[in-house]
């Protein structure tokens, strides 16, 4: 039997640190307990939310309904050949020690993506990337728990429809399928991905056959140190913004007078560094409303440094949404999910 509890506190289930009461809550490790869950939220009449590690996630003030923390867990080898091999992993792993893992075995893949925080069940949600890599570029599959049928399938990656930071279970799917495990296939053969600024320094060992999955993953995780804070020590949910993607005609015009902004084409599109835009506006270390600020050594990481609420979280965002479309004519998109 699981465990329910009533008006629970959800501040430390999520990286913001953002004070929210759940009116019921529930940790679930196996697929027999989810259900239980899943009978008690339909007995109930109860909206049923998701959580991982809360790394993504903003919960707002009083979250009605049942929360359920997917706490499922093990890392097992499917297939194990000359050049790959193929894992699945539960969502209720954390992401980090998952690169750590794969990187001491000498699999190549996800080293790129090393000390991004959260769980493996938000990975596909987010399509996580970092340095030049997302999850899109191993991911096989994702298991899940469908609310409709209230069955157990299994999403190709086609179906999980992955895009910029985007997905099925965000998009056309949110709030339908619970994700059990992903299936992922690493390689065997050195396949560093180096092209991103920082990394580009580690091409001299990959000449040498010298580089190792362990060795970029190291350096990833030097950079990423560097620039962004620990969510321990300074509360905050990571990028808060979204790179925005926009038309060439645009793209063109915001070039004709900024023709130093940070951009990368995308197909026919563009896309432009949401922190590059934050810093003409000069927020960068600025605080705002209820003390939030987004970090000082990158602006994109909207921190919670006294404690504020989600109501001011709201006050600070439309403020930076506001002067950076006043300024650029683009609208930035917050990254992280709300809960409730």
């Amino acid at each position: 039997m699981i465990e329910i509890e009533s008006n629970v506190n959800l501040k430390q289930l999520n990286t913001m640190a953002l004070a929210s009461i759940a009116e019921y809550y529930c940790a679930v490790h196996s697929v027999a307990e989810l259900t239980e869950a899943i009978d008690f939220a339909q007995r109930e009449a109860l909206a049923l939310h998701i959580l991982g590690e809360g790394s993504n996630t903003l919960p707002v003030s009083h979250v009605s309904g049942l929360s359920c923390r997917v706490a499922l867990k093990g890392i097992e080898i499917v297939q194990d050949s000359q050049d790959t091999v193929i894992l699945r992993v539960a969502s209720g792993e954390n992401w980090h020690q998952l690169v750590a893992h794969t990187v001491n075995n000498r699999w190549w893949g996800i080293e790129n993506l090393a000390l991004i925080p959260g769980a493996v069940g938000a990975a596909p949600v987010q399509n996580i990337g970092a340095y030049g890599v997302e999850i899109a570029d191993v991911l096989l599959a994702v298991e899940v728990f469908d609310l409709q049928t209230l069955t157990q399938r299994t999403l190709s990656k086609a179906e999980c429809e992955l895009s910029y930071r985007e997905s099925t279970f965000k998009g056309n799917d949110r709030g339908r399928f619970v994700i059990l495990q992903v299936l992922l296939e690493l390689s065997k053969i050195a396949k560093p991905v180096l092209s991103y600024a920082g990394l580009s320094e580690l091409a001299v060992l990959a000449d040498r056959e010298a580089l190792s999955a362990s060795r970029v993953a190291e350096r990833v995780i030097e950079l990423r140190s560097a620039k962004l804070p620990n969510p321990t020590e300074l509360p905050n949910s990571g990028s808060y913004f979204k790179n925005p993607i926009v038309a060439r005609s645009v793209a063109d015009s915001l070039l004709e007078n900024f023709p130093q902004a940070p951009h990368w084409v995308v197909g026919q599109e563009v896309k432009f560094a949401a922190a590059w835009l934050m810093d003409q506006c000069g927020f960068r270390g600025t605080e705002l409303a209820g003390g939030f600020q987004p970090y000082h050594l990158q602006a994109l990481v909207m921190t919670n440094p006294k404690g504020g609420s989600y109501r001011d979280l709201l006050r600070a965002e439309t403020e930076v949404i506001r002067t950076v479309a006043s300024r650029f004519g683009i609208t930035l998109e917050r990254e992280p999910q709300l809960l409730g």
